[in-house]
């Protein structure tokens, strides 16, 4: 039968518009996200990205694989994981696509911390299974490169003095470790030359200006920056005998340890010098600061110093910080609970000796009227000398901070003496108040002046006698008993000189119904 071309037109057109729209533009196509050629640094990773589209008009499942050609080794761990663009990050190696649904490929490549220079080679092999049916797999391969930088650049400085001037000496110096000698030898020079050239002048200059912190600036530089010169010198010359790598990174590791460890002496060291230098420097007698304040800065500089010390030392072997502030937190947590009376007294110490209520050398009043002079102020304890019973004992800070303690020096010096007396009824009492006022105004230690004026007075009607009161203040606390006494003394005096008569307690007694 022979066939139309009417009827054959037809057909073709019938093809073209049912078939072709499903099938010639039917694929999986991928765009790259990320640079497909990156360089990092030993130590850090790089990540490389593709984003995959489906436009086939049936599902299609993906998966993908990873060859690296790593023949430095160094690589230290890659991570792929295939996520669709509605779904949050997950490391599997294969999902399935929808149509028109998409997706992105990505690889996390990490890098050792001591890989030498090299070229990482990376192929991705994907597969794609149309329909899910194992019946139209295929299969493509994205590539990508990744270049290696070494943390340290061992051929820069390989038989080169100090380092960096070509070696131009004669034999036999003219190898790696005649220029690491002479190296060496420049800078135990320049150490040297800094302790025993410099440092004179500069003291002399000091001298000049400051002479008490001449001795502490001299120990504060002389040594350390001797051993930091030559240790500089030692870690920069080793190079020129071009270690391999793996001992190159050994010997920077150590170097961090060594300047670190150099670089927390000198601190330390001006650290101790400026806190002593403002306490002499803003030392005055009103108490805006005093030495007592020296240690417990002394004490902080050195908490604060330990912990940075060791969080560098560290992070120079590359462990996580935050794992180790998350430990201590714990720690911290725990031992609050287990010692909180130390704790209790630690803090107690520490506004103690920031607000100072009381310093060394100062007398003060206990609860129970116990007098104290105060021989220390730490953090955990006061030391006290009880001056009534000559002892010496400690008492934990908590306890002084929950006391009603009583500073009898500060912030004035100056006492209220108070004698109180009794006369027999009958006496005269113009002349006692006269007596008590003269014996106080005679007594060359009590103050006389206009705001210190001594007075007595007649205070009540006692059971057996007339009670007086005469006051006067002394110019300091520490010898207000021995004129109290002495005032005593001398009213006793006066009275027995004038007829007047302290009572004793007496009681008539009456009998009812006696047999007289």
């Amino acid at each position: 039968m022979r066939s139309s071309p009417v009827a054959i037109v037809l057909l073709l057109l019938f093809i073209t518009v049912f078939f072709v729209p499903f099938t010639g533009d039917a694929s999986l196509t991928e765009k790259e996200t990320s640079s497909m050629d990156q360089t990092v640094v030993g130590g850090n990773a790089a990540t490389f990205s593709w984003f995959v589209y489906n436009k086939y008009n049936d599902s299609v499942f993906i998966s993908a694989s990873v060859i690296l050609d790593d023949p430095s080794n160094s690589v230290e761990s890659h991570s792929l994981r295939i996520t669709k663009t509605d779904q949050s990050p997950q490391e599997i190696s294969g999902v399935l696509l929808e149509p028109n649904g998409s997706a992105t490929i990505e690889l996390i490549v990490t890098i050792k911390q001591m890989a030498p220079k090299s070229e990482v080679g990376i192929e991705i092999l994907v597969l794609t299974d149309v329909g899910v049916d194992n019946q139209n797999i295929t299969e493509r391969t994205l590539d990508a490169d990744l270049g290696v930088t070494p943390v340290y650049h061992l051929s820069d400085s390989y038989n080169r003095l100090l380092g960096v001037y070509p070696n131009i000496l004669p034999e036999p110096a003219d190898g790696p470790l005649g220029a690491f000698l002479v190296s060496m030898g420049f800078w135990i020079f320049t150490a040297a030359l800094f302790m025993w050239g410099i440092m004179p002048w500069l003291t002399r200059a000091i001298i000049s200006h400051k002479r008490a912190f001449c001795p502490h600036i001299k120990a504060l530089l002389n040594k350390p920056v001797f051993y930091l010169v030559v240790s500089y010198g030692f870690f920069s010359s080793v190079f020129i005998l071009g270690p391999d790598y793996q001992t190159a990174i050994y010997i920077a590791s150590l170097s961090s340890i060594i300047y670190i460890t150099l670089a927390a002496w000198i601190i330390w060291g001006a650290y101790k010098i400026l806190v002593h230098r403002l306490m002499w420097r803003f030392k005055d007698e009103q108490g805006i600061i005093d030495e007592s304040l020296e240690p417990l800065f002394i004490w902080l500089g050195k908490i604060f110093l330990a912990i940075a010390f060791f969080g560098a030392i560290l992070d120079v072997f590359g462990f996580d910080l935050m794992v180790f502030l998350a430990g201590a937190g714990i720690l911290g947590i725990a031992l609050a609970i287990g010692a909180q009376d130390t704790f209790s007294n630690f803090f107690a110490g520490f506004f103690l000796l920031v607000e100072r209520p009381f310093k060394v050398g100062d007398l003060i009043m206990m609860d129970d009227g116990v007098i104290c002079e105060v021989t220390r102020v730490g953090l955990r304890s006061t030391t006290l000398f009880n001056t009534w019973n000559p002892q010496y004992f400690v008492m934990p800070n908590r306890l002084i901070a929950d006391s009603k303690i009583t500073n009898v020096l500060k912030p004035d010096p100056k006492y209220w003496v108070k004698i109180d007396v009794g006369v027999a009824y009958g006496s005269d009492i113009e002349l006692v108040k006269r007596i008590l006022l003269d014996v106080v105004m005679t007594h060359p230690e009590t103050m006389k002046d206009d705001e210190h004026m001594p007075w007595s007075r007649f205070m009540a009607f006692g059971d057996s006698s007339l009670d007086f009161r005469v006051t006067a203040w002394v110019p300091d606390f520490r010898i207000n008993y021995r004129v109290a006494s002495e005032l005593r003394e001398a009213i006793d005096r006066e009275f027995r000189k004038h007829g007047v008569q302290i009572p004793f307690p007496q009681r008539d007694l009456w009998f009812r119904n006696s047999p007289s």
